[in-house]
């Protein structure tokens, strides 16, 4: 088998070191633009920078792998289309697996209908991961027990569990995929309770962590987003959405003060700081170029709020969000609590999907 990486950042590195732990007579490449900064072994770390593993034998490549069996994507979300355009050019394998890490962020209304692919979509990312020297080392900082996934395309008998070495159950359809109140909803309410009290380019004494100082107003936004969410489960009757599990549930938690305290607690997180960059002055600005910026909010809380349209629901705390993210990047993307549908979103409105029954028989 050849397994193939797409992208080199946090998880891709971290992934692609699992890839080869566990499947070591199989050939694993990682596909980056950074090629050059790549050697062929990579070193992964606890969180606790005690050394874990190494693996040998990572094939780094600048060029699209034609003729790989699995490709894995752990891109950003606003470089997708035009990477999977680029590849769906050029693999020779018809047959090839295409798994989304994570499936989030409307990938489903990227692909090509009626083929011979299998796409895959996991509701979350296997790892928390980060980079300790890029394209050597890397931490990671927990592995999960369990990971959801979704399928498309040609149904085969993939083995997804066998090849990550973690327990997999699939859920009932794509949507369940979608609509995981996962970063979209975490990283944007997050966000939004940190700066939106301040002028953009505010400058900070210190750079906040973002997990371990969690406080009870970003809870307090994050479960109203997510409750905004989880009102969808009373309009779709026909679709089993029930693996979109609330947030409390997925914290096993009750409340605003019992959410805040877990999340403090998560020990993957403790030293995860906010999107924020030191001046000259020794001061922190935020980095609004900052994955966190970039892909949760336009390619994330967008698709959420897109379908949620969709359902007529009413959205009041994400649309608050995405009112402070549109004034801080001067864009048009919601007025008046509807958002503005435009050709770049990958969103359902821009594939054809405008009422609750189309949405319903896509996702059947």
């Amino acid at each position: 088998m050849k397994y193939v990486v797409v992208g080199g950042g946090n998880i891709g590195t971290v992934l692609a070191a699992e890839l080869k732990k566990l499947n070591v007579n199989d050939s694993v490449f990682i596909e980056t633009s950074d090629s050059k900064k790549w050697g062929s072994s990579i070193d992964i770390y606890n969180e606790n920078d005690e050394f874990l593993y190494n693996v040998n034998d990572i094939c780094i490549s600048q060029d699209i792998i034609c003729d790989g069996d699995v490709y894995f994507f752990t891109l950003p979300k606003q470089v997708l289309k035009e990477k999977l355009n680029q590849h769906f050019q050029v693999i020779t394998n018809k047959h090839a697996v295409f798994v989304f890490v994570p499936g989030t962020g409307g990938v489903e209304y990227l692909l090509p209908k009626d083929s011979a692919y299998t796409f895959v979509g996991l509701q979350r990312t296997p790892y928390i991961a980060r980079i300790k020297e890029y394209g050597k080392k890397a931490y990671m900082l927990s592995k999960k027990d369990k990971i959801y996934f979704a399928t498309l395309g040609n149904q085969n008998n993939f083995d997804l569990e066998k090849i990550i070495g973690i327990s997999c159950e699939k859920v009932h359809n794509f949507l369940e995929v979608t609509l995981t109140p996962s970063n979209p909803i975490l990283h944007t309410s997050r966000l939004y309770t940190l700066f939106s009290s301040n002028d953009i380019m505010h400058q900070y004494d210190t750079n906040i962590m973002f997990y371990s100082e969690w406080s009870d107003n970003s809870s307090k936004c994050l479960l109203a987003c997510d409750r905004e969410l989880q009102n969808i489960k009373k309009v779709l009757k026909n679709t089993d959405l029930s693996m979109v599990k609330s947030l409390l549930e997925h914290y096993g938690v009750s409340d605003v003060e019992s959410a805040t305290k877990k999340i403090r607690s998560i020990k993957a997180f403790k030293n995860i700081e906010s999107p924020m960059i030191k001046t000259n002055n020794g001061k922190y600005i935020v980095d609004l170029n900052s994955r966190y910026f970039r892909e949760d909010f336009e390619f994330g809380l967008v698709i959420i709020k897109s379908v949620l349209q969709i359902c007529r629901l009413k959205t009041p705390s994400i649309d608050l969000i995405l009112a402070w993210y549109q004034d801080i990047f001067n864009k048009k993307i919601i007025k008046n609590g509807t958002l503005i549908i435009q050709d770049y979103m990958i969103v359902p409105q821009n594939a054809g999907i405008t009422s609750i029954e189309e949405l319903e028989r896509y996702y059947s």
